[in-house]
């Protein structure tokens, strides 16, 4: 909020499921990186590490509202 960018603009890395539930409330983008539970049920999408991500996958992300 304080930012004044809109919460479908926003993109959040998480590796637990409270973390990913949040992120989907809160109406943001969620990359699930798998983590220690395995658990990534919920994420737009996921990654088994950092190292999987690319900077397309970001604007993918960001783009998949506009496609509306």
């Amino acid at each position: 909020e304080r930012l004044g960018i809109p919460p479908a603009r926003c993109i959040v890395v998480e590796d637990s499921p409270a973390g990913i539930e949040g992120a989907k409330r809160a109406g943001m983008k969620c990359i699930a990186v798998v983590g220690k539970e395995g658990r990534t049920e919920g994420g737009d999408l996921i990654v088994k590490d950092f190292c999987g991500l690319k900077p397309e996958d970001f604007l993918r992300l960001l783009s998949l509202d506009s496609c509306k």
